[in-house]
């Protein structure tokens, strides 16, 4: 009778936060399955940025890791395969992380990377909306003009929208220009708890000071 073929063990991914490890396993494909990790609803990671916070049950990379590894260079302040795991695991039912700023994800590769190695996220959709410029805070940026992620945005409406418990929108001001710089519409909003704006496709830039973020209506 001859033996039965080695079959190597499966790969997992330690995954520690705040002193609590959670085990992250890998499905047939080598992606990383973060389902449990996700019902324990992560808010927050101290010590984002650090490899201290993966361990892995071998060092090969899987086919998705080495994926996202690529995405995400090698430079000096480049971010690394163990803040996308971070980045991955967090989940705050309080917020969406889909703003620029309210998102780890800062830029163009770390959003890329993220919907490679956690596509079914919670707040994948919203990542995506970044991405193609259509979830975007306070700045100026051209209109429908492509180039990264948080320097344009595309023709649409926008809505600002708080919640009863979430205060008031205090001081905002924003602008439509065309390519002279002239101003085609402006508003300056002392107090609301709703803030709606028609981005057009003429439009050459728009510039939001004090509002928040803008999400598609």
């Amino acid at each position: 009778m001859s033996p039965s073929p080695w079959t190597p063990p499966p790969v997992t991914v330690d995954f520690t936060c705040d002193d609590k490890t959670y085990t992250i396993a890998m499905d047939a494909k080598g992606a990383p399955m973060f389902t449990k990790v996700w019902a324990a609803k992560i808010d927050h990671c101290e010590g984002y940025g650090s490899d201290d916070k993966i361990a892995r049950s071998t060092p090969a990379l899987t086919t998705f890791e080495a994926a996202v590894d690529r995405l995400l260079g090698h430079e000096e302040y480049d971010s690394t395969l163990a803040d996308i795991y971070v980045v991955c695991a967090m989940v705050d039912p309080n917020t969406d992380y889909a703003g620029t700023g309210e998102m780890a994800l800062t830029d163009e590769r770390e959003m890329k990377a993220a919907l490679t190695l956690c596509p079914k996220h919670p707040r994948a959709s919203q990542w995506k909306l970044v991405l193609s410029g259509r979830i975007f805070e306070d700045g100026t940026y051209l209109v429908g003009q492509q180039s990264k992620p948080g320097e344009y945005v595309k023709p649409g409406t926008y809505v600002i929208q708080l919640g009863p418990d979430d205060g008031v929108i205090d001081g905002c001001y924003w602008e439509r220009t065309n390519k002279s710089g002239n101003i085609i519409d402006n508003n300056f909003i002392l107090s609301a708890k709703r803030v709606q704006v028609t981005i057009r496709s003429g439009d050459y830039s728009f510039t939001s000071r004090d509002c928040g973020t803008w999400r598609p209506l």
